[in-house]
């Protein structure tokens, strides 16, 4: 199938095209992702902030119904994003079949502002924190566990992700532990739980999600602690070690009482790949259950900003990147596209450099302008600290500086210019501005 491609005024977008190219460079527009989805009227807002006209390739999105074959404009060849699927060894493949997802993004607002809610959620944060590790202690021990606590905290957990995601979006940043799995499956928890709250899960379904994500990884007490500790790449039978913890995880899990059949799923399936090359037993498309799809898609974001080698981390738009490519492959396009919009590319906590050439820390998102959050900024143009930080609202920069518009340039690691993100979230806890 070859790519075929329409220029089309920004105007004339629809909801369902895909964006393959622009009427200028992507590195000049806030973009990260170069092809995307028009997934809702917001988008195209956004678009008419930097151009006038793209090219939409119709073999992958929409068709504009005035479309005819003999009136396509080859787009620049070096814009165009491969629209032929291919799998892992690069030959062309078949999309499973799925039956179209039903999602309601309108079912949950955020009706608390984030500099209400992070104070408790910091301290359900550190609950989370403790009563996991004490829940892993304690299967290293071989001691009982009881699933009533666990289950309480993730209750607690969606009640605070339904009031304000930001909070624990933040949270999911800064907070540091020693132990690498623990930490690894709280965040994930924390973003299937966001992503969830996203899609319009009803509660009973963002708690069978949270607990699930949450008890995914507790089979790796059963896995040697110097394979866990390892830092170099794994054999072939290494890796088909530690991939029995899904099964250690399901064994542990199946003793307990009050453990919905859904969040069992989340644990079977989340290392399911959407295309059947995952594991344990290769599954596709909607072989996987719904919440395991979910899960999966929030262990790997979680692994791409957090991998065990801390130097291979990437920023979150990198790792938005990295799962837009893997649509269709390791996990369904429509929920990674959701899941973009979900988390954003600039989540809370993000360091970002701005068209002022000053850099700044995102302190929270804009619901509907995914591109443009409140930001913090901490260093002037010259990359020096300010006397007094200062909080900018990018959407309102739009809004009333048209000719002098406020941008996120780009998207860097934590550790550029030696910015404290834990400074940051003092000053948020401690309220000693005023936003």
């Amino acid at each position: 199938m070859a790519v075929k491609t329409v220029k089309l005024g920004v105007d004339k977008l629809e909801v369902g095209m895909f964006v393959s190219s622009l009427d200028r460079p992507w590195v000049d527009t806030p973009f990260p992702l170069q092809g995307f989805f028009v997934i809702n009227y917001e988008d195209i807002n956004e678009l008419r902030l930097y151009c006038q006209e793209v090219y939409i390739d119709v073999t992958l999105g929409k068709c504009p119904e005035h479309y005819k074959a003999d009136l396509m404009i080859p787009a620049p060849v070096s814009e165009l994003k491969k629209s032929v699927p291919k799998d892992r060894s690069g030959k062309p493949r078949n999309i499973p079949h799925v039956v179209p997802l039903r999602i309601s993004r309108s079912v949950y607002h955020t009706h608390i502002p984030v500099k209400k809610e992070i104070l408790k959620a910091q301290k359900l944060h550190h609950r989370l924190a403790e009563t996991f590790s004490d829940f892993m202690y304690k299967l290293r021990q071989g001691s009982y566990v009881d699933i009533a606590e666990p289950s309480k905290i993730v209750n607690e957990l969606v009640d605070s992700v339904t009031r304000n995601p930001d909070a624990m979006i933040w949270l999911a940043r800064v907070r540091k532990w020693d132990n690498y799995s623990y930490h690894h499956s709280i965040r994930a928890t924390i973003w299937a739980t966001i992503f969830g709250r996203h899609v319009g899960l009803n509660r009973e379904g963002m708690r069978a999600l949270a607990l699930g994500t949450m008890l995914c990884e507790v089979g790796m007490v059963h896995v040697p602690q110097e394979l866990l500790e390892k830092t170099g790449a794994y054999t072939a039978d290494e890796k088909a070690t530690i991939r029995q913890h899904i099964q250690h995880s399901l064994d542990i899990v199946n003793k307990m009482e009050g453990v919905s059949p859904f969040a069992r799923s989340v644990v079977a399936t989340h290392h399911e790949y959407f295309d059947g090359g995952g594991y344990p037993k290769g599954i596709s498309g909607d072989e996987i259950p719904y919440l395991g799809k979910i899960a999966g898609i929030a262990y790997a974001y979680d692994e791409l900003r957090h991998p065990r080698q801390a130097t291979n981390s990437v920023t979150p738009a990198a790792a938005m990147n990295k799962l837009y490519q893997l649509r269709d492959v390791a996990y369904q396009a429509e929920l990674v596209d959701e899941f973009i919009q979900a988390i954003g590319i600039y989540p809370a906590g993000s360091l970002v450099e701005l068209s002022t050439n000053e850099i700044g820390v995102i302190i929270e998102q804009n619901a509907t302008l995914r591109l443009s959050p409140k930001v913090m900024v901490m260093l002037d143009a010259n990359k020096q600290p300010l006397k007094r930080m200062r909080l900018i609202d990018i959407s309102q920069k739009k809004r009333w500086l048209r000719k002098d518009n406020v941008m996120i340039t780009a998207c860097l690691a934590p550790s550029t210019y030696c910015i404290s993100l834990d400074k940051i979230q003092n000053i948020l806890f401690k309220h000693s501005w005023a936003w």
